[in-house]
Parts: structure tokens; C-alpha cells; sequence
């Protein structure tokens, strides 16, 4: 929790983020409505409209370093650039928007999600990313976000509940989140430290 909500606000909020929904999975208590609220929130603050045709995104104050021969990319850029490539960032670029809706927050965090599976995965090992892309594959991952940010997309939750088919997938997942719980350890580590 308080990871979650020093990192959210400070000029990197990727950890935020990323610490905010492992919190998020772990403790169903009065605090996660705080936390959901507090990432719903840096997202709005993070994409910036400029104009008719750019949308700033700030999630990374990092800078890219030339260290001998080798590129060094700092995963915050990394985790920048697979958001920038988001059905998210274009729909929000082409809406002329910078507010993040739930269809957004799905889009932003599966392409994350996505690009750990495919790039990071060896390199910067995290629990939480391979605990989502477990909900992808199982085709959960909506009905997850819904659930999991219930509180500050509470109008979006409700609209998603009164539909009788997601209720069902609802339902599944609670069964398959008892089956496959989120359980970091000192295997599934969820942290800053990578190996190089």
C-alpha cells in the first residue's frame, strides 16, 4: 500500500502502478478503493494532449544511456513505450482525449502484459506480469479489471454486471482466481532488481 501510493506520486508512477495492483490482489480491505482511485487518477495525469494530433504520455522521467557500446533502456521507458503502442493511446489520440476509461486501462496494462511475455519476461522477471498474462490466456482479463477496479469505475462495473454473459465469466474467474491465487514469494518476486 504504501509502496503503491509514494511511487504514484512521484515522476515515476510505472512502480505505482505495478505495486498498486499487486496490493490490489492481495488485501480486499477498505484501502483498495484508495489505491484504485489513486491509479485511476496518475493515468489521467500521465496522458497529455498537445494540440489536434500528439498525446504526451508520462509515465517515465527515465532517460535511455549510452553505457560504453550498450543502449540502456531503463524498464519505466520500456514500459512507456509498449503502453505508446496501446489500442488505448490511439483510440484516446484520435477521441482528443487524456482521460482513461476502463476499456483504456485493460488496453494499457494487457499491452504491457503482453510485451513482458514477449521481451522482458528472461531479462526483468515479475510475478504480476505473468500472473496477468495466466488471465489472458485464460481469457479473464477483462472481467479481472472490472473486478479489481470495481470501486473507481463503479458506473463501467455496474454496466458490466447487468449483462447475464459477463456475470458468467465473472463467476468463472472467482472460481479460477480461488484455483490459481496470487501468490508472490521469494520465487515470484515482484521487485526493481534485474538481472543483467
Amino acid at each position: 500500500f504504501r509502496a503503491s501510493a509514494l511511487l504514484l506520486n512521484t515522476s515515476e508512477p510505472v512502480w505505482g502502478l505495478i505495486y498498486g495492483e499487486a496490493f490490489l490482489n492481495l488485501e480486499k480491505g477498505n484501502r483498495n478503493e484508495s489505491i484504485q482511485n489513486g491509479i485511476r487518477k496518475k493515468l489521467d495525469s500521465c496522458f497529455e494532449l498537445e494540440g489536434d494530433t500528439a498525446l504526451k504520455i508520462h509515465l517515465s522521467r527515465n532517460v535511455i544511456t549510452l553505457n560504453g557500446l550498450e543502449l540502456v533502456i531503463p524498464f519505466e521507458i520500456e514500459y512507456e513505450l509498449a503502453v505508446s503502442k496501446s489500442k488505448a493511446v490511439l483510440n484516446m489520440k484520435s477521441e482528443k482525449r487524456s482521460n482513461v476509461t476502463i476499456a483504456d486501462l485493460i488496453d494499457i496494462r494487457m499491452a504491457a502484459a503482453k510485451q513482458y511475455k514477449e521481451s522482458w519476461e528472461k531479462k526483468r522477471p515479475n510475478y504480476l506480469f505473468e500472473y496477468q498474462n495466466l488471465l489472458i490466456d485464460g481469457g479473464y482479463f477483462e472481467a479481472y479489471t472490472m473486478d479489481l477496479f470495481k470501486d473507481a469505475y463503479a458506473e463501467d462495473y455496474k454496466a458490466y454486471m447487468e449483462k447475464p454473459e459477463n456475470q458468467d465469466v465473472m463467476n468463472a474467474l472467482h472460481v479460477w482466481m480461488k484455483q490459481h491465487p496470487f501468490e508472490p514469494n521469494e520465487s515470484k518476486l515482484i521487485n526493481r532488481n534485474y538481472k543483467k
